[in-house]
């Protein structure tokens, strides 16, 4: 990833950086894709989770793009080939004063 970091199948994203602290703790509410044997979408579910902002990507622009990192293999591909659809993205924040 841009940081140098190693980037974790289903928990780095990649946002503007112009926009999101890089490596900033965040939770996301979206969908992800379901597989079937043949390699095709058979349905999409909710999918929530933890995510650190590790990368930057070349085609991240702007404050309502993001990109998920799959990973390498089949699901992979399919899944990051085909997400295309809204969500939200919540950054956990420590106040100033609590440090």
């Amino acid at each position: 990833g841009y940081l140098g970091v190693k980037l974790t199948p289903g928990r780095s994203i990649a946002l503007d950086r112009r926009f999101y602290p890089l490596s900033g703790l965040a939770f996301i509410e979206t969908q992800k894709p379901i597989v079937n044997g043949s390699g095709q979408i058979h349905d999409w579910i909710k999918f929530s989770r933890f995510v650190l902002n590790h990368d930057t990507g070349g085609a991240i622009r702007g404050p309502g793009r993001a990109d998920l990192f799959w990973g390498n293999g089949t699901f992979a591909e399919i899944a990051a080939g085909h997400m295309q659809h809204t969500g939200r993205i919540y950054f956990l924040v420590l106040k100033p004063d609590a440090v």
